[in-house]
């Protein structure tokens, strides 16, 4: 089974990784191909990580260590990637495994596995897929592993390859071609494409606790709905502009850089709600809001770039729509409600009590921006 070789991509700040998938149907098979990138060896074989300098050599991995420790985490895939027939489950097994070519960053280093689901006459029309991967493993504090899979799946006796998302709790129902009979309707693909990227944006959303701190602290200071407004929308235009570029390849710049960007964010409005409790509706709010707003679409991009690199035309504004979407709407299910909250809560509030409840908040606000700086520029030492 050839497979193009993407390599996974990891946000820190928000543990997302994303790796690739293949499967083909076959009469009396299935063939699943997957990259597992070597953090998440680490995790369920419990292969020792070496450090940046050991990081820089390759072969820093004794190879017999890391073949064992592939096959540990074969064995991981088959129990926690799941293929349903109707209601019967099928039984896979490990075919083939690919180590990498050389040893590198652990979170851009990966092997290939190749598995195999035997199913047995009659040839069912579609498979569920489903996959709880790294759920035993928590990457931080109220912060798990967020695993997605883009899968590019070839039905039998079919020239199209239709690409789509699988991720946690978010079971995927793909064809087999198989069926005997009139063969079914073609479904919308875009719009299926839609749906999945309005819900993977508002996962990428509510799962991504930096991004999270900053809706915060634009929304804590605000006094009036109009303020707020002025705010939130400063922040959509700006991080809609860099994702769309950054989604066409027109502009693109590493984690390495953005994730700090978006943790130093955090603390520069936090600082800001500190000094100035009451200047939420200023300019400089809106161009602050607007200007950082550049940097966490940047993020919110880092989230989809590799999904999204096998599409084109309608399929890939699709994505790009639905993924946007899904961004605001995990926004404003933050953003209303703490805006409410807040707002109810000033009714019983003199006003320095109102500025020391945003000076309260800001502080903590600043001390998440904190952690978050600190997460970012020790993967840097370490990568």
């Amino acid at each position: 089974m050839v497979v193009s070789n993407a390599s996974p991509i990891s946000l820190w700040a928000h543990p997302q990784i994303q790796d690739a998938m293949w499967v083909r149907f076959d009469p009396g098979r299935i063939r699943v191909a997957l990259n597992s990138s070597l953090r998440e060896i680490i995790l369920t074989a419990g292969l020792k990580e070496r450090g940046a300098l050991g990081n820089a050599h390759a072969g820093s991995y004794d190879p017999e260590e890391l073949r064992d420790a592939a096959q540990r985490h074969g064995a991981y895939l088959l129990s926690h990637l799941n293929l349903v027939d109707g209601s019967t489950s099928l039984s896979g097994k490990v075919v083939q495994i690919t180590p990498p070519t050389s040893i590198g960053q652990a979170d851009t280093t990966y092997c290939q596995f190749e598995l195999e689901y035997p199913m047995n006459p009659p040839w069912p029309s579609d498979i569920l897929f489903s996959q709880n991967m790294l759920t035993e493993w928590p990457y931080g504090p109220s912060m798990p592993w967020d695993i997605s899979y883009i899968v590019q799946a070839k039905p039998f006796d079919s020239p199209d390859t239709e690409t789509r998302l699988l991720g946690f709790e978010e079971p995927l129902i793909l064809p087999t071609g198989l069926e005997s009979g009139p063969a079914k309707p073609p479904t919308g693909r875009n719009w299926v494409l839609f749906e999945e990227y309005v819900r993977h944006g508002i996962d990428h959303i509510l799962g991504g606790v930096d991004h999270l701190f900053f809706l915060a602290a634009l929304v804590i200071a605000t006094a009036g709905l109009w303020e707020m407004a002025e705010v939130i929308l400063a922040f959509t235009l700006a991080h809609t502009l860099t994702l769309t570029l950054s989604v066409l390849g027109i502009i693109r710049i590493p984690p390495s850089v953005v994730e700090p960007l978006i943790a130093l964010s955090i603390i520069v409005v936090a600082i800001d709600n500190m000094i100035y409790p009451g200047k939420a509706h200023s300019r400089l709010r809106l161009v602050v809001a607007f200007g950082f707003g550049l940097v966490h679409g940047l993020g919110f991009a880092g989230g989809v770039l590799s999904s999204m690199s096998g599409l084109s035309g309608s399929g890939l504004w699709a994505a790009l729509t639905g993924f946007t979407l899904g961004i605001e709407i995990g926004n404003q299910a933050v953003a209303i409600p703490l805006f409410l909250l807040l707002a109810v809560g000033r009714r019983f509030l003199t006003q320095t009590r109102q500025q020391s409840l945003v000076i309260s908040g800001s502080v903590l606000i600043a001390c998440g921006g904190i952690y978050f700086l600190v997460v970012a520029l020790k993967q840097q030492l370490f990568r």
